[in-house]
């Protein structure tokens, strides 16, 4: 196994360099027939920008396919880089992953958090805040 640096701060601009390699392609973007791919985009990045804040480090429960079961999860040291109204964008700076998930303001375990692009992320928690859950 390669080794994986430990991380225990992560600078705006660190976050915001790892945020733009990764906004494109956002190839798991679901979008709904009828809306307009190149407009949703823009909007989510605009609206994802408008949203960053310093990162700070919280803990997230990982939820992950599994073949034995519907679902497993495990808990994962993340950085907070975007919220907005319980809207949350995590990064994990060892792996290069982004990870999402709607609820209270991540101070502590923040639940139900799922891997995706940016924009998926903060798509599908968008629509989560949207639809009350």
């Amino acid at each position: 196994m390669p080794f994986l640096p430990t991380f225990t701060m992560l600078s705006r601009e660190s976050a915001l360099t790892a945020l733009e390699i990764a906004l494109h392609p956002a190839t798991d973007l679901l979008v709904a027939d009828g809306v307009d791919r190149e407009e949703l985009t823009r909007f989510l990045e605009q609206d994802l920008r408008a949203s960053l804040c310093d990162p700070f480090q919280v803990t997230i429960e990982e939820f992950q396919p599994n073949l034995k079961a519907a679902l497993s999860s495990r808990e994962l040291a993340v950085f907070c880089v975007a919220t907005r109204s319980g809207t949350s964008l995590f990064y994990h700076p060892q792996t290069h992953r982004f990870f999402g998930a709607h609820g209270q303001a991540p101070h502590g375990l923040v639940r139900q958090a799922i891997q995706a692009s940016p924009l998926a992320c903060w798509a599908g928690s968008v629509r989560l805040a949207l639809r009350g859950n």
